[in-house]
């Protein structure tokens, strides 16, 4: 059960309104205001800024209708719901190959790598995480080959006010750096983090294509520093193979 003290009624409003317009749409403020019993002053501020962030699309007879933002956010669901189903098998393989951890992640809307999906190692040390968690892109593998992939305009915007934050000793904190660095993964096809983000983890991570050949997510095999020199050429083929597999099957092709 909903607990009501937690229900913040502006944002809730905006929602009922939402809810509305999703099965009748074409109405006006009065329209809205009416049928839900919310006061026009409230209705009419929840559609202007509705209407402003692009939610909801306003007629020349004052109307209105879903904006163009819920077809996006609704392909967003699709494309990434389906992404994960097909990268399951994979990297359930190399994580059962390997005894680490593989992650599957992509760049947020605040330009961060969240976690999308995750298969835990079974080896004692295997690195933990939860789906969801954020990252600074320029400390951890996935991050890098996110933003290696990204056309310069897309790149540049990012990285125009980037904090590099200094997180460990072997942390990128530099422009001139991460470029550098980019350029390497663009070059070889995968990336690593080795102590960058945490102390005692290291990774390596490649890119995830769709059949538009845009990279659309990496996948990332994380595993303790300790380990790091001692199975690095095992860690980077599984690392790549799974990548392209999951980028075959949704469509990639280098022809």
């Amino acid at each position: 059960m909903t607990e009501k003290k937690y229900v913040l009624s502006s944002l809730n409003n905006a929602l009922k309104v939402l809810d509305l317009l999703s099965i009748k749409d074409n109405l006006g403020v009065a329209e809205i205001s009416k049928i839900l019993d919310i006061d026009k002053t409230t209705v009419f501020k929840i559609m202007y800024t509705l209407h402003a962030k692009d939610f909801v699309f306003k007629t020349t007879e004052k109307k209105y209708k879903l904006g163009v933002k819920f077809f996006n956010y609704g392909n967003l669901v699709v494309e990434r719901q389906s992404v994960i189903e097909i990268s399951k098998p994979f990297m359930k393989t190399v994580s059962t190959h390997t005894g680490q951890s593989v992650f599957m992640g992509i760049l947020n809307f605040n330009n961060q790598v969240i976690i999308l999906h995750k298969e835990e190692g079974d080896s004692p040390n295997s690195i933990k995480t939860r789906i969801g968690y954020e990252l600074a892109p320029h400390c951890v593998g996935m991050g890098k080959v996110l933003l290696a992939y990204l056309n310069e305009t897309k790149l540049e915007s990012i990285l125009k006010e980037y904090n590099f934050r200094n997180y460990c000793p072997n942390t990128i904190t530099t422009r001139s750096e991460l470029l550098a660095e980019l350029e390497l993964v663009r070059k070889q096809g995968y990336a690593q983090d080795h102590n960058e983000r945490y102390i005692g983890h290291s990774a390596f991570a490649a890119p995830v294509f769709d059949d538009k050949k845009t990279c659309i997510a990496a996948v990332s095999i994380v595993f303790p520093s300790e380990l790091f020199g001692q199975h690095n050429e095992e860690y980077i083929q599984e690392t790549l193979w799974a990548s392209k597999e999951i980028s075959r099957n949704l469509g990639y092709s280098l022809s």
